[in-house]
């Protein structure tokens, strides 16, 4: 938890100190860049991201990571060339000189972030949770520390936020063990060839299951920049990467507690894990869905605290983003089981129907009714994955003994929670939102842990 927590608090401190800096629109040219190169690294790195945590474990058994590291390697050479040539392409089609600066630092940020990445993906494997998070952690803060420093000492602008954490990343490239990397074999014979087809396969299933993925996400930036401005995508971009970040990170450490464990049963035995499935479903719900309810009453105060006052129009889309986050924690189970019983064909499918969906509810509803229905399309098209994700990996909480009735009893409590906010509004208003929001908060989570300390945890049969 720690860290995961730490990362997440310096971008909340971040997010009051920079959107009282910079203009709604250079947050908006800023976040199309951004997710441009996200669209990039979903259909290029993280397939080999998801090798590494796919096929990792299996190597390591039979002692083949010389062969896993030298595709690895290969793969991730020529995935780089790749995207260094569209960058320039990019970058020669540009006239505007911020988003030529955008373009270089940001290529560079991603190609050294992804490397990183893929290195420290085995420690999380092999349960090195203090190297991983001290890792993790200090990245975080130390290039926190570096963007403030770029901004207000060396004046940098909105590209600061690419240059900090890119300069962080090659100081801990260069510090770090390439020991795996010494394992490479730079021959490509016809057994690395064969294994190499057998990545890619995989990883191709992977690539259009993260495209789709993220376009449900972040296609909706793209729609609202035709049909309004930069501007308004800043401003819903921030608001909702904002609102994402505490729900997801805290389902961040939960799934990183367990993934090893359960990456270790599914691969073992994939159609004999479900039971610890539905503990791990179950016990997001009881401890998460509090969280989101809380959130989501206290939106117009969690922006005065940590939105500048041009963002703060955006507020009435966050509890539709807490929820959103909320949704997809929960897909994560249903994810990783389909890719273990390899049914990848059922991940491109969904991911990309749901992207479709929600693609088109935009087209339509956003010229109607405004930026701010990007919000809603988005959750109608999670809720739409996560039935049809649960359905295609075959898990049906419902089916554990008690389920239901717990489920039930933790709604009404929280359904209860959600009647004292409003009856206090009504009965009692206060000239102190934010003191009060804190207030309220405590007695809310003790009362909800009070309420429900009979039910939990589930216990699977």
């Amino acid at each position: 938890m720690l860290g995961t927590a730490l990362p997440m608090i310096t971008l909340l401190v971040r997010s009051p100190i920079y959107t009282r800096i910079y203009s709604p629109e250079l947050y908006g040219i800023y976040s199309l860049v951004y997710i441009t190169f996200t669209y990039m690294s979903a259909i290029s790195y993280q397939w080999i991201t998801n090798n590494t945590w796919r096929f990792y474990l299996k190597y390591k058994k039979t002692n083949n990571l010389a062969i896993f590291w030298s595709v690895t390697f290969w793969l991730y050479i020529i995935v780089s060339i790749v995207i260094a040539v569209i960058c320039l392409v990019w970058y020669l089609l540009s006239g505007d000189l911020l988003l030529k600066k955008l373009i270089i630092y940001g290529g560079l940020y991603f190609i050294s972030n992804e490397f990183l990445n893929t290195l420290l993906v085995p420690a999380r494997i092999d349960g090195k949770s203090g190297y991983y998070n001290i890792m993790n952690s200090s990245r975080a803060i130390i290039s926190f520390v570096l963007l403030l420093l770029l901004t207000f000492v060396g004046n940098f602008k909105i590209e600061a936020f690419f240059i900090a954490p890119l300069i962080i990343n090659a100081l801990f490239i260069s510090f770090l063990s390439l020991k795996p990397f010494t394992q490479i074999n730079l021959n490509l014979n016809k057994r690395l060839i064969s294994h190499s087809v057998r990545f890619i396969r995989y990883g191709s299933a992977n690539l259009l299951f993260n495209v789709g993925i993220f376009v449900l996400i972040s296609s909706d930036r793209y729609l609202i920049a035709l049909f309004d401005s930069y501007a308004k995508v800043g401003i819903y971009n921030q608001t909702y990467n904002l609102s994402q970040i505490t729900i997801s990170a805290l389902f961040t450490v939960f799934q990183a507690a367990m993934n090893p464990t359960l990456i270790a049963q599914l691969e073992k035995r994939p159609f004999a894990s479900d039971s610890f499935l539905y503990e791990a479903i179950y016990t997001s719900i009881y401890l998460f869905f509090l969280l989101t309810i809380i959130c989501s009453i206290f939106s117009k105060e969690i922006s005065i605290v940590l939105l500048g006052e041009e963002f703060r129009e955006a507020w009435n889309i966050m509890p539709l983003v807490f929820t959103s986050a909320f949704i997809a924690g929960l897909n994560h189970f249903a994810v990783i089981k389909i890719k273990f019983i390899n049914k990848l064909k059922y991940l491109i499918i969904d991911s990309l129907t749901a992207a479709l969906l929600n693609i088109l509810l935009n087209l339509v509803l956003i010229p109607i009714f405004g930026y701010k229905i990007a919000a809603l399309t988005t959750l109608i098209a999670y809720l739409y994955l996560l039935i049809i994700l649960f359905y295609h990996a075959r898990l049906n909480p419902f089916e554990i003994k008690g389920f239901k009735g717990k489920i039930l009893k933790i709604f009404i409590v929280l359904i209860f929670i959600v009647g004292l906010h409003f009856l206090q509004i009504k009965l009692l208003p206060i000239n102190y939102p934010i003191l009060m929001a804190i207030i309220k908060t405590v007695i809310f989570v003790s009362l909800y842990f009070l309420l429900t300390r009979q039910i939990a945890p589930l216990k699977s049969e």
